[in-house]
């Protein structure tokens, strides 16, 4: 059936099954027996055809995107608290939420000095020794 349409109708084709399978390449190359590499020349060959990919592959990462924070809220209406700490420590930074502590000092270090290295490592091993030594 394809090898009567011209590379037009196949690349119509392609983008339609590439929009129904939300953006796999493979799964509409699969649907069609299109080769993947054929897909990736027609990228290549056709800036309006790569560009209704990439618009075709964000709509579907929206879309699911959509689909993941509908069920993220569901949980959180159903009181699940692991989901609920999930959702606050992602996405309620600005409100106070988080997993990182964030520290901000007033204190300049301009003029740090720090000591020279030793050129080898039985030099830090003694450095370390005679400090262990200092400290008792």
């Amino acid at each position: 059936m394809l090898t009567m349409l011209s590379p037009d109708e196949k690349k119509a084709l392609f983008l339609i099954a590439f929009k129904e399978f939300n953006g796999n390449i493979s799964a509409a190359c699969r649907v069609l027996d299109i080769g993947r590499s054929t897909v990736y020349m027609w990228m290549r060959e056709d800036e309006d055809f790569e560009e209704q990919c990439k618009v075709s592959q964000l709509e579907a990462t929206e879309e699911v995107l959509d689909e993941a924070e509908d069920v993220v809220r569901d949980w959180i209406k159903k009181k699940d608290k692991q989901t609920a700490q999930w959702f606050l420590t992602k996405l309620g930074k600005k409100r106070g939420y988080g997993t990182k502590l964030e520290v901000e000092s007033t204190h300049h270090f301009d003029n740090l000095e720090f000591p020279d290295e030793p050129d080898d490592v039985d030099g830090w091993e003694h450095e370390d020794t005679a400090e262990r030594k200092k400290d008792a």
